[in-house]
């Protein structure tokens, strides 16, 4: 097996998909599980390798199937969708994120411990619900951590039938929301609950917007916000739309770009600046990826990335190589064991699948050529053209439009969104020495997002830039991908057997 963990990880996801449309008892799961493990254990001792091997995939295929039966098991009591539309109902739990305060409420994710209807107490509540509070209702300030008591009615997480948003919640573990209006319905139990890490990194994350809002200017701090940490709540309808109908919403979801970047922009400090040693650099590094993540939320395009990124480092530190695709896929399954329900997050699916395209096009876009500039040209064009086919079919599975022009438009934004990023970071390290410096470094950020924002216009009024089609199912969506995968290996056979002649002169 030249990359067997990207062969466990497919197989792993075929068991995850297949006990997505099948329920089978968890208890045979875990008996045949341990059944496999024994004969594992047999043809160790018997040097049956190839048996070995077969049992190895039985057994990821299994826990695939298992994990994903625990991870959607809601019909225990303590499930907190069991209550979803009880009235009057009081909960117990901490704040669970950096709330969001709006113009007119204040919403937070809220983790509850435990349930108190009609005197009958239900503990150790799993899942996870949204707090929507009018900004009226409280004179404290709400934070990540607090431990409230509120009585509410549970109402489902949207009032629309939309599956695809119930969905979306599911994945995130969200399955109800509470509406605050009256201060009677609200108290504060306590203030240091949840984990120091987060608190720190939320710390780091306020310190980060504050920088933002004090050097640049409405819109550009909002987009900003949405390029370094994927935050798009802040933006107006209107701008999120322009950037949806050209086909680069992608950039304002923090992803491999974001974490490559801000990887390389602190390697390169570390190294050059405070002239650390190579693996000193690495470890540092690491722990900034670390608070990055945690930052941004531990969205799935974010671990993913930030685990990718991390195996990419760790391996020069103990002296091994790294292979990119391995790596890919080792990240998409330490995620998917974590929570198995994250494969049907779109986030994930755009941001894998769009890595797995650049990973493997790219290399062959570069081979086109001998010349240099030819090759950096490539590279460049190749990127966006590599995501912008490998996400072509889930784009329009899920939305049933594609923007044309995003595949122009992404080779002239990418290189923007790099120098972005790095302003961004330049201007908050130079905010927390001397806000003027970090004016100067704020002002040029804002030139360049402002050039970006011109193109994504005119890109705009592009007519018949939007391919609409009103019907593509999973069995398009497989054969585009084999076809797609059968075309990719041609021209790589072509490659390989391609003859170089010599210039004539």
């Amino acid at each position: 097996m030249a990359m067997p963990i990207v062969n466990l990880t497919i197989i792993y996801v075929i068991g995850i998909i297949l006990s997505s449309f099948i329920s089978i008892s968890v208890n045979w799961l875990s008996i045949f599980l341990v059944f496999v493990v024994i004969l594992l254990i047999v043809c160790y001792f018997k040097e049956a390798g190839f048996i070995a091997t077969i049992l190895i995939y039985i057994g990821f295929f299994i826990i695939g199937i298992e994990l994903y039966q625990l991870a959607t098991v809601v019909s225990t009591k303590n499930h907190i969708i069991n209550y979803v539309g009880k009235k009057n109902i009081t909960i117990i739990g901490v704040v669970a994120d950096d709330p969001l305060k709006e113009k007119k409420e204040i919403s937070a994710l809220f983790k509850p411990e435990k349930i108190i209807l009609k005197s009958r107490e239900i503990k150790n509540i799993k899942g996870r619900i949204k707090l929507a509070i009018n900004k009226n209702t409280i004179d404290w300030h709400l934070e990540y951590g607090q431990r409230l008591g509120i009585v509410c009615k549970l109402s489902d997480i949207t009032y629309k039938d939309n599956h695809k948003i119930k969905q979306y919640y599911y994945t995130q573990d969200i399955y109800g929301i509470a509406r605050i209006r009256d201060d009677s319905k609200i108290k504060l139990l306590s203030k240091r609950n949840g984990n120091f890490l987060i608190k720190i990194s939320y710390d780091i994350k306020k310190n980060l917007i504050d920088s933002i809002k004090t050097t640049l200017k409405a819109p550009s701090r909002f987009i900003l916000q949405g390029i370094l940490l994927g935050d798009k709540r802040s933006m107006s309808h209107e701008t999120v739309k322009l950037f949806q109908n050209t086909g680069i919403i992608h950039i304002l979801a923090v992803s491999g770009l974001n974490v490559g970047l801000i990887s390389l922009l602190f390697l390169s400090f570390v190294k050059k600046i405070l002239c650390f040693s190579e693996k000193y650099a690495y470890v540092l590094t690491l722990i900034i990826i670390a608070m990055y993540a945690l930052i941004t939320e531990l969205k799935p395009s974010v671990m993913r990335a930030s685990l990718m990124m991390a195996s990419l480092l760790i391996a020069p530190i103990f002296y091994r190589r790294s292979n990119s695709i391995n790596n890919l896929f080792l990240a998409a399954l330490i995620l998917l064991i974590g929570n198995p329900k994250v494969l049907y997050n779109l986030g994930f699916q755009f941001s894998f699948i769009a890595t797995l395209g650049i990973l493997v096009i790219v290399p062959i876009a570069r081979e086109l050529s001998n010349r240099k500039w030819l090759k950096k040209v490539a590279t460049i064009s190749g990127v966006s053209l590599a995501a912008w086919l490998f996400i072509l079919p889930i784009m329009l599975y899920h939305f049933h439009e594609v923007s044309i022009i995003a595949l122009i438009l992404n080779v002239l934004i990418v290189p923007l969104v790099g120098i972005i990023v790095w302003l961004g970071f330049i201007t908050y390290l130079l905010f927390n020495i001397s806000v003027y410096l970090a004016m100067i470094t704020g002002f040029a950020n804002q030139v360049v997002i402002k050039i970006m924002l011109f193109l994504v216009e005119v890109a705009a009024k592009v007519p018949y830039s939007i391919i609409c089609i009103s019907e593509f199912n999973v069995i398009f969506v497989f054969l585009y991908y084999i076809l797609l995968l059968g075309l990719i290996l041609y021209i790589k056979n072509i490659i390989a057997r391609r003859v170089d002649l010599p210039e004539v002169t």
